[in-house]
Formats: structure tokens, sequence, C-alpha cells
């Protein structure tokens, strides 16, 4: 494979383990110093990959489903993807640990944007994880993102994620009281309240229904009789 080759099929790669990313994300997953841009454009121009901007936002890059199906497979046929993999992981890992104390702060709604515009990468990057039992990984990057689930109301899907990432083997024994496992811990257990606390009032509601209806039968029979 010539150099041209190599760089345009390693910037196809970044986008194709992506749905959406920008120039940035593209270059940390391409794993070698190359120019990605000038290879994205000239994708680009052969309609392999698209270009989304918006108004205010950096400019995206992705790809047409079938076309992104097929660069993920020739990944794995070159033998790349576990590496590719690991970088996507190691820069949403990243993001997610820089957003999460700037959640707390006065441009916390510039930061839930950032993170809602890279959320299925980030998905990608939490399911990648628990298929592969990277324990570490999976707890830093769950209880990461615990805040950002909740405000924006992922509450079912960051109760899915912190169970199995709790329920990963610890196969070097480092995690049973780390950081990690206790900032994990404490999201489940918070979020498994808002459940209880869910669910109670799902309790109030259909008995308070039940009373209203049982109340109002016999006076619709007694309407009937008459």
């Amino acid at each position: 494979m010539t150099c041209s080759l190599r760089r345009a099929a390693r910037a196809a790669a970044a986008v194709g383990l992506c749905r959406r990313l920008t120039l940035e994300a593209a270059e940390q997953v391409a794993g070698e110093p190359l120019n990605v841009l000038d290879t994205l454009v000239q994708l680009v121009g052969k309609s392999l990959v698209l270009s989304d901007q918006q108004t205010g936002q950096e400019t995206r890059f992705r790809m047409l489903e079938t076309i992104r199906e097929y660069a993920q497979e020739k990944l794995i046929e070159a033998g790349e993807a576990e590496a590719a993999r690991g970088r996507h992981l190691a820069f949403y890992l990243a993001l997610a640990e820089t957003a999460e104390p700037r959640l707390k702060h006065h441009d916390q709604l510039a930061w839930l944007n950032w993170l809602e515009r890279e959320n299925d990468n980030l998905r990608a990057a939490m399911s990648w994880v628990l298929k592969t039992q990277k324990a570490e990984s999976a707890l830093r990057l769950a209880g990461a993102l615990v805040d950002f689930w909740t405000v924006r109301g992922y509450q079912a899907e960051a109760r899915r994620y912190l169970a199995e990432a709790l329920n990963l083997p610890d196969r070097h024994g480092s995690l049973e009281h780390s950081a990690w496992r206790a900032k994990a811990l404490g999201g489940a257990g918070w979020l498994a309240e808002d459940e209880v606390a869910d669910a109670t009032l799902s309790w109030l509601r259909r008995a308070s229904a039940s009373i209203v209806n049982s109340a109002t039968q016999p006076a619709r029979r007694t309407h009937l009789l008459c």
C-alpha cells in the first residue's frame, strides 16, 4: 500500500469508527503524524466522506453507513481495529473527564451541548470498554458521565452502563478501593434513589387512578339503572 493510500485508509478508518467526528478527533484516532485534513478533503471530494457544519460549530465528518461498515471491516482485516479503538477510547475518555468538572460551573450549558453532540461517540467508547472488559476505563468513563446522563435525561442508560461497569472483573485487584469505583458506586446509588422515587410516584398514580375508577363505577351503574 502506498503512503498516500495508507494515509487515506487511516483517515477513513478514523471517520468510520465514529458517527460524526471533529478534525481533532480524526487526528487522534488516526494515530500517526499525517495531514488528516488534506486527506479528509480528498475523501470528501470523492464522496467517501461527508462534511457537516452548523453555525458556530466545528466541521464534523461522517460516512454513509454502508461505507462506514466497509471501512471498519478493512480496519479489522489490517489488524488495526484494536489499536484504533484504543485511541478512540482515549480521546473520548479525556473529553468526558475534562468536561465533568465544567458541568458544575457557569459554562455548564456549553459543555452539556458539546457532550450531547459527542454522545454517539461516547456510547461507542462505553460499549467497547464493556465488551472488552476494560474495567478501569469503564469505571472512569461511566463515573465521568453520570452528571451529563442525569441532566440530559439518560438515567436508564446510565444505570445500565454503571451496573455493567461495576460488575466487570477486576483482573489486577487494584480497583476495589479505587476512587473510580467509589465514584461509579456513588453515581449508581444516587440513580437508584431516583429509580425508587420514580417507582413510588408511578405506584401512587396507579393507586390514585384505581381509587378514582372504583369511586365512579357505582355512580355510573346507578345512572344506567335509572
